[in-house]
C-alpha cells in the first residue's frame, strides 16, 4: 500500500450536484470565466476533463468519471473508451474511489442513498450498502474503505464507517461532531478528517483537521471527537483532502462560500503557516484532489524541479465552467541572452520565476565535465539541489538579488573565446535564507 491513500472524490456538495450541466459543458470550457492561478513557485496547466462532477485517474493512465448517469471510462486525451454503467435516473454523486490494484471501483451517490462497487474491466454496478448521506471514502486495504456519512441527516454529526467491499458489510467506529467531511489515510494508516461547520455558509477559521490513529480505526473501539488528535487548524472550509503517496503531506482543498476564496494548501500546523500552492476564481469550489509522487529526492515544493509530484483538481464556477487541472513546482529560470553567447560582445545572464526578494548564488563549471543527467543532492539546507555541474570543478560566481518579480540580471562580456566552455546556474535562496533550490542549467 502507499505511504498514503485518499478519496478521488469532489469538494462540497453543490459541486457534486452539477454533474449534468458538467457533461453537457465538455465542448466548451476552452473560454473559461475564470482562471485558476498558481501560487508563486508552481506551474498550473489544464488537463482533459470528461465532464463529470467526480474523476478519478486510474493506475495506467485512463480516468474514470460520473456524471451523476453513467460511470464512464476515458483515455488520457479524455476520448471515451468504454460506459463501464449507468443508473435509470439521475443521482448526486458523492465519492468516486478506485482500489489499489485498479481493478474496481467504490461510487457513492446521495440521491437513493447508496453505495456500489464498480468493475472496471466488464463493468456492470454491484450494490454494496445503503448509507444516508455518504459523502467521501479512502481506501484503507484492497477489501475496506473508510466512509464519511451523515446518515441522520441535518442533526449536527458525522459518522465514520469501514465498508467491507467483498460483502458490503458496514462497521460504524466513530461519531464526530458536524456536517460528514473528507478523509485521508497515511502510510501508516492514520486516518484524517476534515471537520466541517454546523453553520452555512462556514464560519472564517472554522475548519481544523483531525487524525485517528491506526490502531483505533479497525473497529474494535467506538471513537468521538476527544479520541482525535487535532494536527491543524483555523482554516475557512474544508471541501477535499489528500496525501502525498511519498512524503506524508497533506493537501487540502478550501471553498469558502463566506470569503469568496477557493484555495488549495500544502498543510501546516495553522492556516496561517501553511503553503498556497494555487487559488480558484471567486466563489468557485475546487474537488477531486488526486496526488501523484515525484522522484525523490525531488520535493513537491515551490522553486524545485517539476518531476517533484503532481497535484490534479478540479475547480467549477457552479454555472457555465467546470475545468480540471494540474500543479507541479516551478523552477527558476536561468538564461543567457545576448550576441556575446555565440562570439565576442556583451549578453546578460538573466534570473527570472525566483522567489520574490530572494537571491542566487551563480555556479560556473566546464561544459566538458558535465553529467548526462541532472542528479539531486541534500546538503542539510531546506530544499535539494538538483545539478550536472561536476561537484569537484565548479565555481561560484556572483550573489543576485532578486526584485519583487524573483528576477535578477547582470552583464558579462564575451571576449570570444568562452563559447562552447562554460555552463551556468544558481542556487536560489529565498528572503528568509532558505535554500529552494537551483535554477535551470544555461551552457555558453
Amino acid at each position: 500500500m502507499s505511504r498514503c491513500q485518499s478519496a478521488a472524490s469532489g469538494a462540497a456538495m453543490p459541486t457534486r450536484s452539477l454533474a449534468p450541466l458538467a457533461g453537457a459543458l465538455f465542448l466548451a470550457l476552452s473560454a473559461p470565466s475564470f482562471a485558476d492561478t498558481p501560487a508563486a513557485g508552481f506551474a498550473l496547466a489544464r488537463l482533459p476533463y470528461p465532464g463529470a462532477s467526480l474523476v478519478a485517474t486510474l493506475p495506467g493512465g485512463d480516468v474514470l468519471a460520473f456524471d451523476g448517469l453513467a460511470v464512464t471510462r476515458h483515455d488520457a486525451s479524455g476520448a471515451l473508451l468504454q460506459t463501464l454503467a449507468t443508473f435509470p435516473g439521475f443521482v448526486f454523486g458523492s465519492f468516486l474511489v478506485v482500489d489499489p490494484s485498479g481493478t474496481y471501483a467504490v461510487l457513492g451517490e446521495s440521491l437513493n442513498q447508496e453505495i456500489f462497487k464498480v468493475d472496471l474491466g466488464s463493468g456492470g454496478l454491484t450494490f454494496l450498502a445503503p448509507l444516508t448521506f455518504n459523502f467521501d471514502a479512502v481506501f484503507v486495504d484492497a477489501t475496506t474503505v473508510v466512509v464519511s456519512a451523515a446518515p441522520c441527516g441535518f442533526c449536527g454529526k458525522t459518522n465514520l464507517y469501514r465498508l467491507d467491499t467483498t460483502t458490503g458489510a458496514l462497521v460504524e467506529f466513530a461519531e464526530v461532531t458536524g456536517p460528514s467531511g473528507p478523509v485521508a489515510l497515511d502510510a501508516a494508516g492514520n486516518l484524517y478528517y476534515a471537520t466541517q461547520s454546523e453553520t452555512f455558509p462556514a464560519p472564517p477559521g472554522s475548519t481544523e483537521i483531525w487524525r485517528f490513529d491506526a490502531n483505533e480505526i479497525d473497529g474494535s473501539s467506538y471513537l468521538l471527537d476527544a479520541d482525535a488528535t487535532v494536527v491543524a487548524s483555523g482554516f475557512d472550509a474544508g471541501g477535499d483532502l489528500v496525501c502525498d503517496v511519498a512524503t506524508g503531506e497533506l493537501y487540502l482543498a478550501e471553498s469558502s462560500f463566506t470569503t469568496g476564496s477557493s484555495l488549495l494548501w500544502q498543510v501546516r500546523s495553522t492556516r496561517a503557516t501553511s503553503h498556497l500552492v494555487a487559488e480558484s476564481g471567486a466563489f468557485t469550489s475546487i474537488g477531486n484532489l488526486e496526488f501523484v509522487a515525484g522522484q525523490a529526492p525531488a520535493l513537491f515544493a515551490p522553486y524545485q524541479p517539476d518531476f517533484g509530484g503532481t497535484l490534479r483538481y478540479t475547480s467549477t464556477d457552479f454555472s457555465m465552467t467546470f475545468t480540471r487541472q494540474f500543479v507541479t513546482p516551478a523552477r527558476t529560470e536561468l538564461a543567457l541572452v545576448g550576441p556575446g553567447t555565440s562570439g565576442p560582445g556583451p549578453f546578460d545572464l538573466e534570473i527570472t520565476g525566483g522567489p520574490a526578494g530572494g537571491v542566487a548564488l551563480v555556479l560556473y563549471g566546464p561544459q566538458s565535465l558535465l553529467a548526462p543527467v541532472e542528479t539531486g543532492f541534500v546538503t542539510g539546507v531546506t530544499a535539494p539541489l538538483f545539478s550536472r555541474l561536476d561537484a569537484f570543478t565548479f565555481v561560484y560566481g556572483p550573489l543576485l538579488g532578486l526584485d519583487g518579480n524573483g528576477e535578477a540580471s547582470l552583464g558579462f562580456v564575451n571576449p570570444g573565446t568562452w563559447v562552447g566552455t562554460a555552463a551556468v546556474q544558481a542556487i536560489v535562496v529565498d528572503p528568509l535564507l532558505g535554500v529552494v533550490g537551483t535554477s535551470t542549467l544555461a551552457l555558453l
